[in-house]
């Protein structure tokens, strides 16, 4: 999570939109809580909010299986 926010570049114009979903990634780095909020995430983003919903999801199910989660991170890497 350190890696994706601090790597983070927005492309284009921010456009002026009211509706859709927005996430917001948190993390801790030594005494400070970094964060990254997106309207509407694409590619890396969406990926990493449908693995953060994903594991949330496992984990209320008792069903964590971490080498599933890392696979998905391999996707990701930039």
């Amino acid at each position: 999570m350190v890696s994706f926010i601090d790597n983070f570049k927005a492309g284009g114009m921010a456009p002026t939109i009211s509706d859709g979903y927005s996430v917001k990634f948190r993390t801790v780095v030594d005494d400070e809580v970094w964060s990254l909020w997106i309207h509407e995430p694409q590619e890396i983003a969406l990926k990493m909010a449908d693995l953060c919903r994903q594991i949330i999801t496992d984990g209320i199910a008792n069903k964590l299986d971490e080498s599933k989660y890392i696979t998905v991170l391999d996707t990701c890497e930039n």
